[in-house]
């Protein structure tokens, strides 16, 4: 008879998959190793649009941003910014859809540590190992998934380290996250509150302030497409800026079968998916949304098209 094979781990630390047959001595510690860190950037060189400014309205050959309207919450944001360069801190923006939030958070950096680097992580990327960065963690709700996404711990020990962690946020997820329960058994986002609490919140409204919009209008006069947002009357001055708008048009403008992608994506978010949706999940859904005729006389390419138009 054979006998079994065994490992003898000694005093050891173990990164990965391992099976252990027999017997330990010493310490032991098994974890994940580590992912792979999030690229830095120098902040001069960042791309607003790739962390998550809109990309501004369309009029003409223009495709440049548009000059920034500077917002009543900048002093505040700007100071707060200067604060976590001296000894880390985290600064938070909430305010809803499309009103300049990621936009102002941008420019306050660019202002006040244009010299610093930036760290805009995935969800899969690890944030150990990172010091005296700027971490951007734009729509911050894609990054908690209570005990298993960003917690409290992870961004006390960035702030330790001297980091300026930096997120938007739009209210109704500020709202859930610390809203406070009766029981323990349906406190849902306990570890999300937990976090919360190390942020210093700076709100940004709807709408434009009368002093804004005043500033709006001084810089309207050589910029058409602010001149175009001021003059809208069924969005806001940042709404118009950020395309929303033609965003509204499109979807009232789609056909029948990509008009139901769109609003099944819109649902999607509705019910709080925060990780990218797989397209067989619209597949399945879309026909949910369309007429009794539409699902009757459906192409075979339908999804195809929808999915081409609402992508």
């Amino acid at each position: 008879m054979h006998r079994p094979q065994t490992n003898r781990v000694e005093d050891a630390e173990v990164h990965g998959h391992v099976v252990q047959v027999g017997q330990v001595h010493g310490d032991l510690v098994v974890g994940a190793g580590a992912g792979q860190a999030p690229a830095l950037t120098p902040l001069r060189e960042a791309d607003p649009v790739r962390l998550g400014v809109h990309r501004p309205i369309r009029l003409g050959d223009d495709t440049s941003m548009p000059d920034y309207v500077p917002r009543d919450i900048d002093p505040e944001l700007r100071s707060l910014v200067g604060e976590a360069a001296e000894a880390g801190g985290f600064v938070l923006v909430v305010g809803g859809s499309s009103v300049g939030k990621t936009r102002s958070l941008f420019e306050a950096l660019r202002a006040v540590v244009p010299d610093w680097s930036l760290a805009h992580p995935s969800g899969e990327q690890w944030l150990t190992g990172l010091d005296r960065v700027v971490v951007w963690l734009d729509e911050l709700q894609q990054y908690l998934n209570g005990r298993d996404g960003l917690t409290a711990s992870d961004v006390r020990d960035l702030l330790g380290r001297g980091v300026i962690v930096v997120a938007t946020l739009w209210p109704h997820y500020y709202d859930t996250y610390t809203r406070t329960t009766q029981t323990v058994e349906d406190d849902r986002f306990a570890f999300e509150r937990e976090l919360l609490k190390l942020a210093t919140v700076v709100r940004l409204g709807t709408d434009f302030t009368a002093a804004e919009t005043e500033r709006a209008q001084k810089a309207a006069t050589h910029d058409d497409r602010l001149r175009h947002a001021l003059e809208a009357k069924d969005f806001g001055v940042a709404q118009v800026l950020a395309a929303a708008p033609q965003i509204v048009h499109r979807w009232e403008n789609a056909s029948g079968y990509a008009r139901a992608v769109l609003t099944a994506a819109m649902d999607c978010v509705l019910l709080g998916a925060q990780q990218p949706v797989p397209a067989e999940v619209f597949r399945a859904a879309a026909p949910g949304y369309c007429t009794p005729a539409e699902r009757a006389g459906a192409p075979p390419d339908w999804f195809e098209k929808a999915l081409a138009y609402a992508t």
